[in-house]
């Protein structure tokens, strides 16, 4: 997975520590947020929050970026979408749902990862807030 920009949407409280990390080992990151200044406070200032518009942040990706959604499992579904759309991988902290089992064809066609919380506990958003508590 050649992974060139990754586009981090939705910041709450246990995902500042896994931005930081993938800034500090110099990963190229966009940060996306319904409320910017919410999320710049979370981050301490330091990284620029772009306000989460849809055309926008589409209009950013690239193919073989990769989308990190933190959002509410509601969302997912649309910005998978996105993500076949635009040829991007797609991570989402929230568990398997069969309403994706139809993405898997074209996510395999565009050579693209499609990678949910698997059920694991603890997942990405309790391991990065088990790294901010650290």
């Amino acid at each position: 997975m050649n992974v060139k920009k990754i586009h981090w949407v939705g910041v709450g409280l246990s995902s500042p520590p896994g931005i930081k990390y993938l800034v500090d080992k110099g990963y190229k990151i966009e940060i996306w947020n319904r409320s910017p200044q919410k999320a710049s406070n979370l981050l301490s200032g330091k990284i620029k929050v772009n306000k989460l518009n849809i055309e926008n942040f589409k209009s950013k990706l690239q193919p073989n970026d990769l989308i990190v959604s933190m959002l509410p499992a509601s969302m997912h579904l649309d910005f998978a979408k996105i993500s076949i759309a635009h040829k991007c991988h797609f991570l989402t902290s929230s568990y398997y749902d069969k309403k994706y089992d139809y993405l898997k064809k074209d996510f395999i066609k565009n050579k693209n990862i499609f990678i949910c919380e698997a059920g694991l506990d603890p997942g990405i958003d309790h391991l990065f807030a088990s790294r901010l508590i650290s």
